[in-house]
């Protein structure tokens, strides 16, 4: 039935499909007796990157307090891009007072913008202007997370350098230290503290 509903399925990868099956079970929480009317109802999930399924189905249990049951109901949902359809969406009505599901999960992602902001009492045109400011901001702050990001692991990647080059041992220094280590060893904790601004209350 999947084959005949989705030919593509007969080209995906053994791995992929597992991966995508035990994502359902594990992540999604769905019983093996779910599975395949699940799967008869959206084929193409098949065929989709459980990565990227990961992340929609954490934003759908936990930012928006939804559970397996919504899910098991309405799995297109899993076809909507959760940055630039989902995400957006859930926000401005979070942002005008309201539950996110609070009409259910395919009003959120099914209403044209206007509807959308009709339905949580403002003007047609306000959900595609806040849509827009939105990802904006979004987006630059995920690109200002993963500078972050790098930063923190090339600092990382430099001081296990740092503290993986041996010191040349004089014949009469005993032990196999690191140079930085035996600095750090001769620090003093009082003058660390200081150079680092911390205070205690």
């Amino acid at each position: 039935l999947v084959a005949k509903r989705h030919p593509r399925v007969l080209t995906v990868e053994s791995q992929q499909l597992k991966d995508v099956m035990n994502f359902f079970k594990v992540k999604c929480f769905l019983r093996k007796s779910d599975l395949k009317p699940f799967i008869l109802r959206l084929p193409s999930i098949l065929s989709m990157d459980a990565a990227q399924l990961a992340e929609k189905v954490e934003y759908l249990y936990h930012n928006l307090e939804g559970d397996v049951s919504l899910l098991r109901k309405w799995p297109a949902y899993l076809t909507y891009d959760l940055d630039s359809e989902i995400r957006p969406a859930a926000e401005f009505v979070r942002a005008c007072g309201r539950p996110p599901l609070y009409k259910g999960l395919p009003f959120l992602l099914t209403q044209t913008g206007s509807e959308l902001s009709v339905s949580v009492g403002m003007k047609p045109e306000v959900y595609p202007g806040f849509k827009e400011k939105f990802m904006s901001m979004w987006d630059a702050s995920e690109a200002e997370k993963k500078e972050r990001e790098a930063e923190i692991a090339a600092t990382n990647k430099k001081w296990e350098t740092i503290m993986s080059q041996t010191k040349l041992r004089s014949a009469a220094a005993p032990g196999n230290q690191t140079w930085a280590r035996e600095e750090i060893d001769n620090i003093d904790l009082d003058d660390l503290f200081e150079e680092a601004e911390i205070y205690f209350d």
